[in-house]
């Protein structure tokens, strides 16, 4: 069914208003959706027709003006057709935008995606974090190489953003790239942030992930049991390398830090309560959320073991790090040598803090969450798991109660 399409040029009256001319402006009407904008042209009232939205007159300045109105009308409707051939709903707001420069319609999606990158690359350390635009920036150059290979292009129009470029992507995420499930829905959710960015912006009329759905499967996390944590503690390793990496790992697993966290502990982050307890305090990098964590005696004796270690005294950190591509890929090697059949990464320490160290022990899911610095219990929720020997443990108790 055809949209109801009209257009009126007017004289706009505002408060005040004594005498003297008007400012003309285009009313543009479809199926009683109305934008109005100014032509940046005046006119007297008492020589204006309403009705036909028009100069009264015959001579040359009035056919001239009129003529102006023609032309500008023409546009309008140029406008119009070029959204109905390309299937595009008409939009009043779409069409004044265009008119009068503001549109982003016609602008390209990639385009538009590295400008978001390059506008977070300005906010890393203030609102952004620097692996966040490392995975934009990844996003980015995937979506490149899909948009070559789908639409054998090097951009398209952001008008092309539509349910059918979503499960095009998750069908080229999962067969081209051959990535799992969760990580193509990660792809997708940075999209879906520059697509919210378009409609935002009235860029875009319509929003795709309307009828889009972004799911994630549920993952088993791994974490160590209490006996693999003992095998890895008291394992005596030849190769310098690994023997640090091991200390890193079960630093964290005393902690629940993650990689980049540890990375930026210094001295300062250190504090020493009224009580005599020992914290670490520290805003976390990922959600600036603050972490606060009592210190273990077995994470004090870690530090305490790399005091005098040349990287600590000359960066001034904690601990002395390597990269977090590196250490996780030395904790593979100490997996096999320790006899660990589990795919070891440095995050794994974190869940096995949430799990092993403490949930399993009796620390309550609220403290546990304070300590891992998240900014809701939800988000706990995901790395806590409740053993066998705890649901064991708390039965007998409970047992003992009843009795």
């Amino acid at each position: 069914m055809s949209a109801k399409f009209s257009l009126l040029f007017f004289l706009k009256r505002r408060g005040g208003y004594v005498g003297g001319d008007l400012q003309v402006y285009l009313r543009i009407t479809v199926d009683g959706r109305r934008a109005e904008l100014t032509i940046q042209r005046k006119y007297s009232p008492e020589k204006w027709n309403t009705r036909k939205g028009c100069m009264i007159g015959t001579k040359d300045s009035v056919k001239e003006f009129n003529a102006y109105l023609l032309a500008f009308q023409t546009k309008v409707y140029e406008i119009q057709r070029t959204l109905l051939a390309d299937g595009h709903h008409v939009d009043p707001e779409i069409i004044k935008r265009t008119i009068t420069g503001k549109d982003k319609s016609s602008e390209m999606f990639l385009e538009i995606f590295e400008e978001h990158n390059e506008n977070m690359r300005k906010l890393v350390g203030k609102d952004y974090s620097m692996a966040t635009l490392i995975k934009y920036s990844t996003c980015l150059k995937t979506l490149k190489l899909f948009v070559q290979f789908k639409y054998k292009t090097g951009d398209i129009n952001i008008r092309q953003m539509d349910f059918a470029f979503l499960t095009s992507l998750e069908m080229y995420l999962k067969t081209q790239k051959e990535v799992g499930h969760n990580t193509a829905m990660g792809y997708i959710k940075k999209v879906k942030k520059i697509i919210h960015l378009c409609v935002a912006n009235k860029w875009l009329t319509y929003d795709p992930f309307v009828a889009f759905k972004v799911s994630t499967n549920k993952t088993s996390r791994t974490f160590l049991s209490e006996e693999e944590m003992k095998r890895l503690s008291n394992k005596a390793f030849t190769i310098h390398r690994l023997a640090e990496v091991r200390y890193m790992f079960l630093f964290s697993c005393y902690t629940g830090l993650a990689y980049v966290d540890v990375a930026q502990l210094t001295r300062d982050s250190i504090v020493k309560g009224s009580d005599g307890t020992v914290w670490i305090m520290i805003d976390r990098t990922k959600t600036g959320v603050t972490a606060n964590i009592p210190l273990l005696p077995q994470a004090q004796k870690i530090i305490s073991k790399y005091e005098a270690h040349p990287k600590v005294i000359i960066t001034r950190k904690l601990l002395p790090l390597i990269s977090n591509q590196k250490v996780n890929a030395y904790l593979k090697e100490i997996s096999v040598i320790c006899g660990i059949n589990k795919e070891l990464s440095h995050h794994c320490a974190r869940h096995t803090f949430a799990t092993t160290v403490t949930l399993s022990n009796g620390v309550p899911i609220e403290t546990v969450s304070k300590m891992l610095g998240h900014s809701s219990l939800k988000s706990t929720q995901h790395y806590a798991k409740v053993l066998d020997p705890k649901i064991a443990a708390d039965m007998w108790r409970l047992s003992g109660i009843l009795d």
